[in-house]
């Protein structure tokens, strides 16, 4: 099988990993200090990503996970081990019963989708080989390079984002995409995650940009006002979600919120 990482450098010492084939992309980011390097997130479990990162750095590693779904947390047993916020150890567990994962796509997708796309669900949702698990420090440090943790629940409750002040960047996971963020399968109430998208915004003056989990990176100038725009319109009545199938999603200026229905 193709290796399916692509490896761009968006600033010194730090890379971006692209994962993608034709059912899927998701992005990991590999930043470098003078002792250690982080791995923040990891992908779903296919091809080699412990491979991939080799070849830029012979630092020791730490893994970190931006939350605990299927295509955040794949790759991390090649690892050994990788932290995650403790308040997504239930939905971790979740993620690694492939029971449940089965059961979660099947309530996502149709039953022709699942059928025609059989092989790749039954691969993705293969829960991968153990891994050691462990909780995330408020930051981590790499050796002249420090990272702060900053808990945004919302897309899920133990979402997190982890920001370099130095370098002036902020790994949003999926807390921040360029297009929306899902919050109708296991994620918050939006006025919780109204308020993570508050605590960033407070903070937008140590960073220049965003770079997400997935989909377009960095993310849009001005994504983080729509965002901040469509969930109090959702909460005070202004916007209207729209049902569709087992959710419903509200819009604003190109942006997206999914919501339970």
């Amino acid at each position: 099988m193709k290796n399916p990482f692509n490896v761009r450098k968006i600033a010194d010492n730090t890379y971006i990993i692209e994962q993608k084939t034709k059912y899927f992309q998701c992005l990991t980011y590999l930043l470098l200090g003078r002792e250690k390097a982080l791995l923040i997130d990891t992908g779903v479990n296919e091809g080699d990503l412990k491979g991939t990162v080799d070849t830029l750095t012979n630092l020791p590693v730490i893994v970190v996970c931006t939350h605990g779904h299927l295509d955040h947390i794949g790759c991390a047993w090649q690892f050994g081990g990788a932290l995650i916020c403790e308040a997504d150890d239930k939905l971790l567990e979740n993620h690694l019963n492939q029971a449940y994962l089965k059961s979660l796509m099947k309530l996502e997708y149709s039953p022709l989708f699942c059928f025609f796309y059989k092989r790749p669900i039954n691969r993705l949702t293969t829960p991968p080989p153990v891994t050691l698990w462990g909780h995330l420090p408020e930051t981590i440090d790499l050796g002249e390079r420090t990272i702060e943790v900053i808990n945004t629940p919302g897309h899920t409750p133990g979402s997190v984002c982890f920001l370099d002040r130095k370098n002036r960047m902020l790994f949003s996971g999926d807390t921040i995409c360029d297009w929306g963020i899902l919050l109708h399968l296991e994620g918050t109430g939006i006025e919780t995650y109204l308020q993570s998208i508050k605590k960033i915004k407070a903070i937008e003056n140590d960073f220049d940009d965003i770079w997400p989990g997935h989909h377009g990176a960095p993310v849009k100038r001005g994504t983080l006002d729509s965002y901040i725009a469509c969930a109090e319109g959702v909460i005070s009545g202004d916007i209207e979600p729209v049902r569709h199938k087992r959710k419903q999603i509200a819009t604003y200026e190109g942006i997206l919120i999914t919501l339970k229905p």
